[in-house]
């Protein structure tokens, strides 16, 4: 397995400012190899006297195993010491590679050759920086965590407050324990009680979506006010949407849909509409990459699902029209949303109408001139007419309300270039309009002409 990326760096401005500044001489550096291989021989032979006669095989095979862990550790030990120093006039990627080929040992070994070597790391003299030791710590626990997360979170656990801010390194340690068993990770969950993890609930979707959405309340993995990842209107349901995400197939998306509707229909007392924003945002998710499918499988497949009232909009929020662009089939989309949609539900869906109109307006004007009448057809022409008049649009000045009293829009989240507008509170295309400009609202005639300024 590669070492990650993260540590890489670490562990290379870690060695490389302790060999800049101590200039270890090489020899002392074997010498230190030698005592620590010494130490690990007289382990070895204390193992095989100690043994009573008749001691089974096994045993011995695994007091061989952690001597050999242990003489490996001091292998590693010595070489990371070594490595670290650069030489006058080296390239620092030299360090780095040679940095990157002892590492890559680490994560060969197995579990019990990792946790020898993290006892070897906390226990060895001759790792006198506290700062590297936990460095080398640190990388031998994420390296543990890909083949026994336990023992990884027991010793991150153990040493809690010692490795600073260890937040990224306990996600990847609960996010691997809950992918491979995730009953266990829940019952430490528990007893811990942690709450907020992100991590944990997507590592259980791996093998439970179900568990997964279920622990996401359970375990409070959400922000309602604020925001960290994800800011959607002060609500932060990141971790909801990368559940819904492991379903990839239609079939899996099926099943997914009988989850969401089963956390809805249970959800009991929800004053903060935890359960509700939830399962609307996995919805959104999981209709992400429908389009690839083709309008023809896809519409059929959605059909199917005798949508119930409210799911069918949240599947078309978060359906990426981008995606049927590029296959030719965007006016089909809209057209089943058309059909499909409330003229409210259908606001949100016709942001990316106005988008559409804004890439490729010949592929628009060539849809309408075939589109059968409808909402669709309906939206796409106002939408079509606005984005047009706005880029067209110049208040004048005869005509201003008093100086001062414009109202100013309201930018519109997620959609830079776009604001509504305060006297309608329709979506506006303003795009390369600087901020504090005064703009003419291209919803009303000449005759009646407001302005408002841009946000």
């Amino acid at each position: 397995m590669k070492i990650s990326v993260t540590v890489t760096i670490l562990v290379l401005v870690a060695s490389a400012t302790f060999g800049w500044h101590q200039r270890i001489a090489l020899n002392h550096l074997h010498d230190m190899e030698q005592a620590l291989l010494a130490n690990a021989t007289n382990l070895t032979a204390g193992a095989k006297s100690g043994g009573a006669a008749g001691t089974p095989d096994t045993r011995m095979s695994r007091a061989n195993r952690e001597t050999e862990a242990r003489t490996t550790a001091a292998r590693l030990i010595a070489a990371l010491k070594e490595v670290g120093i650069q030489a006058p006039g080296e390239e620092y990627q030299v360090v780095e590679k040679r940095i990157e080929k002892v590492l890559d040992q680490m994560y060969h070994m197995n579990g019990l050759q990792l946790r020898v070597m993290i006892e070897e790391f906390r226990n060895c003299p001759h790792l006198e920086d506290n700062w590297w030791r936990n460095q080398s710590i640190g990388a031998a626990i994420d390296a543990l965590a890909d083949t026994d997360p336990k023992s990884a979170m027991a010793v991150l656990t153990d040493m809690a407050g010692q490795l600073g801010d260890s937040s990224d390194r306990f996600d990847h340690v609960i996010g691997k324990w809950a992918s491979t068993d995730p009953l266990a990770a829940l019952a430490w969950m528990r007893g811990e009680k942690i709450q907020g993890s992100r991590a944990f609930v997507i590592g259980l979707a791996a093998k439970d979506p179900k568990l997964a959405f279920q622990s996401l309340v359970e375990f409070k993995a959400y922000t309602l006010h604020g925001s960290s990842r994800e800011f959607e209107g002060g609500l932060d349901f990141d971790a909801a949407k990368q559940i819904a995400r492991t379903a990839r197939t239609l079939e899996e998306r099926s099943n997914m849909l009988g989850i969401l509707r089963e956390l809805a229909d249970n959800a009991g007392d929800d004053p903060d509409h935890v359960i509700q924003h939830t399962v609307q945002k996995a919805l959104m998710a999981m209709a992400e990459g429908i389009p690839t499918y083709g309008y023809a499988r896809a519409s059929v497949w959605l059909e199917s699902l005798d949508l119930r009232p409210g799911e069918a909009a949240q599947l078309m929020n978060g359906l990426r029209i981008a995606e049927a662009r590029t296959k030719g089939e965007a006016g089909q989309w809209f057209e089943w949303m058309g059909e499909h949609l409330s003229p409210k539900e259908f606001e949100l869906p016709a942001m990316q109408m106005g988008e559409w109109v804004i890439e490729n307006p010949q592929a628009v004007e060539k849809w309408l001139a075939q589109a059968p009448d409808g909402p669709a057809k309906r939206m796409a022409v106002s939408t079509y007419a606005v984005n047009v008049a706005a880029r067209q649009a110049e208040p004048e000045p005869h005509s201003e309300p008093t100086p001062g009293t414009y109202p100013v829009a309201s930018a519109v989240d997620g959609r830079p270039g776009f604001v509504t507008s305060p006297f309608t509170g329709k979506i506006i295309e303003v795009t390369g309009t600087p901020s504090g400009t005064l703009v003419a609202d291209p919803t009303f005639p000449s005759s009646e002409k407001k302005y408002f300024r841009i946000p």
